[in-house]
């Protein structure tokens, strides 16, 4: 018969063991289930122009040099901007005058979802994250 002190030892680790066993599976379940982050984005804008962007940010505004230019007068020159951060997207409000909307509220920053209509000042934007 073991002594007594070698029992309780022998059944942590055992515990511990069997502690390691069930993270790691974890681990291994939800890096198999993880969706790959959308690589792109897509902008519509009201005037039914769609652009696909590649890159980690895409600037939004009145001004030409803007990746997605805004028809709207009330927009400011650079209004917001998209950004990819990890395997998300962002919109961040560029302390335009106007301000960026979602679902009626004011937003500085904000998760972006596919399909999301955000509205800068008054001009509606349409993503789809792919």
């Amino acid at each position: 018969m073991p002594p007594p002190a070698a029992v309780p030892a022998a059944a942590a680790a055992a515990r511990r063991a069997a502690v390691v066993e069930r993270v790691l599976r974890t681990a291994d379940l939800l890096s198999t289930e993880a969706a790959p982050p959308p690589s792109r984005i897509a902008v519509a804008t009201r005037d039914g122009v769609v652009r696909l962007h590649d890159g980690d940010h895409v600037l939004l505004g009145r001004g030409a040099w803007c990746d997605v230019p805004l028809a709207s007068a009330r927009a400011s020159r650079e209004h917001a901007v998209l950004l990819r951060r990890g395997n998300a997207w962002w919109i961040e409000d560029l302390d335009s005058t106007n301000g960026t909307f979602a679902g009626g509220a004011r937003l500085m920053v904000r998760r972006l979802a596919d399909g999301d209509v955000v509205v800068l000042a008054d001009e509606p934007v349409r993503v789809f994250l792919r």
